[in-house]
């Protein structure tokens, strides 16, 4: 009977990986869309992929090989930590993501656009609106 629940449990945690893995190209799908072969507002970039995004701002506001790696694996990576309830670290996470997110649409990035402060170029100078 303990190995019952036990098991029950085990399947139940598995099920947040393959969640994780599950939503994991429909995100890229939506970031991908979002980017607008280049016009796009980046929306669903930096909401999912934030550290991805944010490295961009570190690294000549260019998406690095790693990071893309990044990119694709940080949604599973999230998807092992809930499976493995690591509650101390699930906060700690959320709170990192929260404030990577808020740094994407805060912090000026000249590749890519639309953060909320509307930035012009305008005689090779930055006016920020």
């Amino acid at each position: 009977m303990l190995n019952l629940k036990r098991e029950a449990k085990f399947q139940i945690k598995w099920r947040y990986l393959v969640v994780a893995i599950a939503i994991t190209p429909i995100a890229i799908i939506l970031a991908f869309i979002s980017t607008g072969a280049g016009h796009g507002n980046y929306f669903f970039c930096k909401l999912f992929f934030s550290f991805t995004m944010l490295s961009a701002h570190f690294f000549d506001d260019t998406i690095t090989i790693p990071f893309v790696i990044l990119a694709f694996i940080q949604i599973p990576v999230y998807g092992i930590f809930l499976m493995f309830s690591f509650k101390k670290y699930i906060r700690i996470l959320v709170v990192l993501h929260s404030v990577a997110v808020c740094l994407c649409f805060l912090i000026p990035m000249y590749n890519f656009p639309k953060s909320i402060c509307n930035r012009k170029k305008w005689n090779s100078k930055v006016i920020l609106c």
